[in-house]
């Protein structure tokens, strides 16, 4: 019998008597939407798996806006608090900042509205 020589992203397997080079994804993550899953068995890719992620949907994205959109109003919270020592200038300048970042989602171009991703707007300095 000759040597079988394996060929790069294949295994060497004995199938019904014959040796024979099948692909090799075991151990791969591989995706049909999310979350990726691991390949447990020798053999093409099942049906509909793709070994790259697929794009984030515009759902999503506008959860993804939303989250950091989220983070950065808890960011400036205590700049609104009655107590925080800043400038009446300053606080008008923070106020309009968080009601552009409320604004976001709504914005046209943001992912809820099939564009692309909406910048977020630039925190005024504070100091």
């Amino acid at each position: 019998m000759d040597k079988i020589t394996g060929e790069p992203g294949k295994i060497t397997r004995r199938v019904n008597d014959t040796w024979t080079q099948v692909e090799n994804h075991k151990g791969k993550k591989s995706f049909i939407g999310r979350p990726p899953h691991t390949i447990d068995e020798y053999g093409p890719l099942p049906d509909g798996f793709t070994e790259t992620l697929p794009p984030l949907t515009a759902e999503e994205l506008l959860v993804q806006l939303r989250m950091v959109r989220d983070w950065r109003l808890y960011e400036t919270d205590k700049y609104v608090l009655p107590d925080f020592p800043i400038s009446t200038e300053k606080a008008g300048e923070i106020k309009a900042y968080r009601n552009a970042l409320r604004d976001l989602p709504s914005q046209p171009g943001s992912p809820g509205m099939a564009g692309e991703l909406t910048p977020c707007p630039e925190l005024p300095s504070v100091g």
